[in-house]
């Protein structure tokens, strides 16, 4: 009786154990990491912000970027004061407009670019990519303006100060083109450079023209052929003196 006792309690305990194996296996298939943890808790609460937002970090961590994008959206939509979901949004939407700039996704760029930028409103980088992207997808007026915010930030910064100056140069819409601010802006960039970049001198030829004053256009695009050639760069040379901005004009 005994040694039968002993077998049923062997038995009773191995199907416990199996029981218990079967049910960790279950448990192992929605646990086995951070995403499968935080999608089984949205499961059972969809307006879960704590698992939304720790599933977006574990998207992140896994360069899932699409989805982590989603989940701190969902999260800023639940709470819409969760800073550190909106810090993390910010990051990957400026990362992504890059990458899509990169990729010339002009439209796509611009939509995350601008989002970035306006939580980061001095970030020089984004301002000079936005208007970039929109530019190229005829939304000049929109990148003037990201342009003179960002240079009414930052007065001295040649870089905003040339892309604005060759943008009012050039753009095709009548009331972007600003011939004389133009030349006011290059004429600053070049005598800041110390007229050592051709391209600036390129684009105070274009503003030159774009004023309606093709003598100096011609003037100043000469001496931008000649001192690319003079620095060995012969292909920008040949760009440069394939603008004929004064004849453009």
């Amino acid at each position: 009786p005994r040694s039968g006792g002993w077998r049923t309690a062997f038995t009773t305990t191995l199907v416990l154990t199996l029981l218990l194996g079967a049910a960790t296996w279950r448990a192992t298939h929605f646990w086995h990491d951070s995403i499968g943890l935080w999608t089984r808790a949205l499961e059972f609460d969809s307006k879960n912000d704590i698992a939304t937002f720790n599933l977006a970090v574990a998207y992140q961590n896994a360069n899932l970027r699409a989805e982590a994008i989603e989940r701190y959206e969902q999260t800023l939509t639940l709470i819409p004061e969760h800073e550190p979901a909106r810090r993390a949004l910010v990051d990957l939407r400026a990362d992504r407009g890059l990458s899509y700039l990169k990729d010339r996704r002009f439209a796509a760029a611009a939509a995350d670019l601008r989002f970035a930028l306006d939580a980061k409103r001095d970030d020089l980088g984004l301002a000079s990519a936005l208007a970039f992207s929109l530019s190229q997808i005829n939304r000049s007026a929109e990148a003037a303006a990201v342009l003179k915010d960002a240079i009414g930030r930052h007065p001295d910064n040649d870089e905003l100060a040339h892309n604005l100056a060759r943008l009012l140069a050039t753009s095709s819409d009548p009331a972007v083109r600003d011939g004389p601010l133009a030349v006011r802006l290059a004429l600053a960039v070049r005598e800041r450079t110390g007229s050592r970049d051709p391209r600036v001198l390129d684009t105070l030829a274009a503003a030159y023209a774009a004023a309606g004053q093709p003598d100096n256009a011609r003037k100043i695009a000469t001496e931008a052929v000649a001192l690319a050639r003079q620095l060995g760069q012969p292909a920008l040379a040949d760009e440069i003196a394939s603008h004929d901005w004064a004849a453009a004009r």
